[in-house]
This record gives structure tokens, sequence and C-alpha cells, in this order.
């Protein structure tokens, strides 16, 4: 402004505004503004981008945990695996058989008259479809399905196979022996509701998850991020209404808003730099990375990448968001980090050019 007064007595105002130093100045000013406008715009789309991934990083394992015993079935394992085993030993009693003294020892010989079981073939097919259905994609899975859960895996195929071969109306010759081996399924399968539960705890309770658990308080902490950049813009600010001008004496009040400018720019850039740095070595390592409770040591992009095909309503509850947040939150800091790159360059212009100096004053005022 004073400036402007005292150029205004020596020259006409078109001369002035096409002075060079004049035009420096004014694109400093605009230079300047911009760099506040970019890092208004980047902190709150970074807010916005971590608001989406804290929650998915939260609740990581308690998703896991819902996935396998709600979504995928295993927590109504013993619920209906023993509809199954009630509704077959009913259906047997329609023959005139105990299930639970024929069973274990049957003979499949020609029995006399029929029977209608439709109520019962109906009500393990429900169950079957509840959750063993599920299950059994589960336990026959290539990576899923360890060695403890293949016989689980066995005996809901048998049931499945079972369930093929029945009609409502059947000889009690032939639907004795179909029921008899759903009976017994569903008695192995009731058996095994423990060991098949440890085998999933074991799935949720990796090591991986439990590193979740142990830094899932931090997560809000990400939100700090980029308020280093703030400060350092906030300095940069205090230097620029003191004219911008870094060659000034040590001791005074520029080169001390300078130091802390140049302090909280390079923690802002190293963080953002280690966050997109981060993301592409972890992008990497999900290729390198094996997971070793699965069958047969899958890579953990293996393992995603075959969740969202063959499970894809697990894919959707527990990873979802999460890849599509921690994507979005490496592209946050990306951006920020071009913001921090935009941040430099301008203060070495303005501290380089001194657009501001007192020679650029006089300068202007000479000519």
């Amino acid at each position: 402004q004073d400036l402007l007064c005292r150029c205004t007595l020596h020259v006409p105002l078109p001369s002035l505004l096409c002075h060079p130093m004049a035009m420096l100045r004014t694109a400093s000013n605009a230079l300047f503004w911009f760099c506040w406008v970019l890092v208004i715009a980047g902190v709150v789309m970074y807010h916005v981008v971590v608001s989406r991934v804290v929650p998915p990083l939260q609740d990581l394992p308690e998703n896991i945990a819902t996935g396998f015993g709600l979504v995928l079935g295993f927590d109504f394992m013993k619920q209906d695996a023993r509809i199954v085993q009630d509704s077959a030993a009913t259906a047997l009693t329609m023959c005139n058989v105990s299930a639970s003294t024929a069973c274990p020892v049957y003979q499949p010989i020609p029995v006399p008259g029929s029977s209608n079981t439709g109520a019962q073939r109906r009500t393990i097919v429900d169950a079957f479809g509840h959750s063993l259905r599920s299950i059994q994609r589960v336990a026959d899975d290539q990576y899923f399905g360890t060695g403890a859960l293949q016989q689980t895996a066995l005996k809901l195929g048998n049931i499945a196979a079972g369930l093929a071969q029945l009609n409502d109306t059947m000889d009690c010759a032939a639907s004795n022996v179909i029921f008899c081996n759903i009976y017994e399924a569903g008695g192995t399968l009731l058996s095994q509701v423990q060991s098949v539960r440890a085998e999933i705890d074991r799935f949720e309770g990796s090591k991986e998850v439990e590193r979740f658990e142990e830094y899932a308080v931090y997560f809000n902490l990400l939100h700090i991020l980029p308020y280093f950049l703030v400060v350092s813009m906030i300095f940069l600010s205090c230097f620029w209404t003191q004219g911008g001008n870094c060659r000034g004496s040590s001791g005074s009040m520029a080169v001390c808003t300078v130091i802390l400018f140049l302090f909280f720019l390079f923690v802002a850039l190293a963080l953002m730099t280690a966050v997109v740095a981060g993301g592409a070595v972890a992008r990497a390592g999900t290729r390198e990375v094996r997971v070793t409770q699965l069958r047969g040591d899958p890579t953990v992009a293996q393992v995603l990448d075959h969740v969202e095909a063959k499970f894809p309503e697990f894919w959707d509850l527990t990873f979802a968001n999460l890849i599509s947040g921690l994507s979005g939150w490496v592209g946050a800091s990306a951006v920020l980090l071009a913001i921090c790159v935009i941040v430099t360059l301008y203060s070495c212009c303005l501290c380089c050019c001194r657009p501001y100096s007192k020679d650029a004053h006089e300068l202007v005022e000479v000519s």
C-alpha cells in the first residue's frame, strides 16, 4: 500500500502497473493466496477421506468376526446341524425306524411301505440354505478349507447329496438309507462345532488382525497430519507480511519465522512422503507376504482377490470400504505432498526474488 502511494507521485499508474517489479509483486500476492486456497482445500479433502477410512480400520477385527459368524453362518452351525439331525430322525419314525439305535448299524434291506417326508425334507433344505451351504463353501474352499475343516466339508457334502436324492414320497427302503446318512452327518457336524469354531477363531486371531486391534485407538490421530502444513503456512504468512526478505539479520523476526516455517514444512513433507511411499510398499507387499493360517499359504493379494470373487458378501462387510478408504487416504496424502512441493517452490521464489524488499521499492520509485 505504501509502495502504491509513493509510486503514484513519480509515475503514472499505467506505467507503475506495467513495471516488472510491480508485476512480480502482484504475481507473488496471487501465488501466496493460491497456496492458501490449495492448503485449505487439501486439508478439507484429507479430513473427508480419513473420516471414511478410520471406521473400517477400527472395526476390522469386529467385522471379520461378524463376517464369519453371521454372514458366512458359522454362528448358526450348531443350531442348523441340530435341526438337520432332528428332522432326519423324525422322517425315519414314519417308517418305524429309531434313528438313535438303527442308524449307526443300519443295513439297506427291503422294507415294505412308503412315507411322505416332504415337510422334513423342506426343513432340512431350509437349514442347509440358512447356514450350512455357506459353511460348506468355506470348509471346501481352496484357501479357507484347512485340514480342520475338511471333515466338516465331507459331511456337509453327504447331506447335500442326500437331499438331491430325496422326494416327498418314497419307499421306506430307499428313504431310510438316505435319512440315516443325513442323521449321521448331522451328528458328526454337532461333534465338530467346537473344533470348527476354534479354526475360525484362528483365522480371526491372526497376527495381522491383532495388530489392527492394538493400534486401533491411534487411527484418529491421522487427522492431525495435515496440520503441520497448515502451521508452516502460518509461519510463511508471518514471513510474507514482514516483507519476505530472508537476507535480514540473523536475529530478526523474519529469520525465526523462516526457520519455523521450514521445520513444519519439512515435517509435513516427511509425513506425506512416508504415507505415499508406505502405500506403494504395502501394495507391493501384498504380493509377497503370505497368510500362513490359510491352506496353501497364499499371498495377501491372492486372498483379497479370492474373497472378493468367491465371498462377495463377506468382502463387502470387511474389506470393500477398507481397501477403497486406504487407497483414498494415500491419494489424499499424495495431493498434500504435491501442495507441500508447491509451497516449497513459492517460498524459494519469494526468498530469491524478494518482490517486497526495500530495494524493489526503490527500483519502482526510480523508474
